[in-house]
């Protein structure tokens, strides 16, 4: 739960936006749902890199000059985050699409 909790809200509207888009697409068996789905988790993975690391410059700047090299590293890796889970989430929903769309032309 680090994990989640570092990279803040993005991380979870980004897991609810992939089991949501995903579990319908299982159920609907709709794999432009898992699109939509994975292209929300891309944008919403980039938005969290850009805040947070519009948030780290914030407080580097607040920070005393000895301090500002670690606020911007601890800054960095928890806003880097968002990316991985956004790209994790993308590649998850991508294939959920690519298997629902080859299912559904053997149909």
């Amino acid at each position: 739960m680090t994990f989640m909790h570092e990279g803040g809200a993005a991380m979870w509207a980004m897991g609810v936006v992939a089991l949501g888009s995903g579990a319908w697409a299982i159920f609907r068996r709709d794999p432009a749902r898992a699109r939509q789905g994975a292209l929300a988790c891309l944008v919403l993975g980039l938005l969290g890199l850009s805040g947070g690391l519009t948030n780290t410059a914030m407080a580097a700047q607040r920070a005393a000059p000895g301090d500002q090299a670690t606020v911007l590293s601890i800054g960095i890796d928890e806003s880097v985050n968002n990316t991985f889970f956004g790209a994790g989430a993308t590649l998850a929903l991508g294939l959920l699409s690519l298997g629902l769309g080859r299912r559904r032309v053997e149909a």
